[in-house]
């Protein structure tokens, strides 16, 4: 543990969460995994495996980081949807990440459906992907439609539009996001 850190399992998740956000800040990885593997042990929370992902990532282990999303949406029936999105970003990262992120989409099919735009979201990262850029620009506009504050597919969208001369045509998304 931490120096100063109490090391019994009377400790809060919270405790371990926020030394947990303490070490990502300072890009120490490894100690913030441990703190968020502790936090775990306390309670089983959506933001805990969301970071711990992010840990995973920030370390070069994409694997560890897509195995603890799965186990948090298989463990959390609350967990958001929008973890989906996440794990279709991690596949694309990597070697036959268009066709790993197709199965992830629709293995939680059922899960997205239910939040708007997200499948939009979703659909436009695998079109982008493909070279398919009108087609993307077409989705990643319906996700933010139904959700102007899904910073993702906004960022997706914009690097599509800029080299239009089109990313002014985002303002008034951006205006009601704010």
């Amino acid at each position: 543990t931490a120096a100063g850190a109490p090391d019994g399992a009377g400790t809060l998740v919270f405790y371990h969460r926020n030394l947990a956000t303490y070490f990502m800040k300072r890009r120490d990885y490894s100690r913030a995994a441990e703190q968020l593997r502790l936090a775990n042990e306390r309670q089983k929370l959506p933001k805990t495996y969301q970071m711990l992902s992010e840990a995973y990532m920030a370390m070069g282990h994409p694997d560890q980081a897509i195995a603890i999303l799965h186990q948090g949406l298989q463990e959390i029936e609350a967990m958001d949807p929008e973890t989906v999105l996440w794990l279709v970003q991690i596949h694309l990262s990597g070697p036959g990440g268009v066709q790993a992120a197709r199965r992830e989409a629709e293995a939680f099919a059922a899960r997205t459906a239910k939040k708007p735009g997200l499948d939009d979201a979703i659909a436009g990262l695998l079109q982008e992907q493909s070279g398919e850029a009108d087609t993307a620009i077409a989705s990643f506009r319906r996700s933010l439609a139904a959700d102007p504050t899904r910073v993702v597919a906004a960022q997706h969208l914009y690097t599509l539009l800029e080299p239009r001369g089109e990313a002014a045509s985002l303002e008034p998304i951006l205006r009601r996001t704010l």
